[in-house]
């Protein structure tokens, strides 16, 4: 299995969005994220936003998610860092889940 680490992506310049569960403002904040495809498997540092409403504060964090818009750019980085680590383009979708 090859294993990379510590690939970063810039900070998206995006319009901060509502949390969806409670509707506060929200920020982006860095996290980690894995993807595997077969025998490969990237980590990317990459951003989550995250709720700052109180309703969605917990011991240990705040609730983190990623809308259509940030799904698309964490895609594109990730399809860029996958081509440049393995040489070869991202095989099927990131997200498969993700709205398109």
């Amino acid at each position: 299995m090859t294993l990379l680490w510590g690939a970063r992506t810039m900070k998206p310049d995006l319009i901060p969005v509502p949390c969806p569960i409670c509707g506060s403002s929200c920020i982006l904040e860095p996290g980690p994220l894995k993807i595997s495809r077969g025998e490969r498997e990237l980590r990317v540092d990459t951003w989550w936003w995250q709720c700052q409403g109180e309703p969605c504060l917990y011991p240990g964090g705040a609730f983190e998610f990623s809308d259509p818009g940030l799904c698309r750019w964490q895609e594109a980085q990730i399809r860029e860092i996958w081509a440049d680590r393995f040489g070869e383009p991202f095989p099927g979708e990131v997200f498969p889940w993700a709205p398109r």
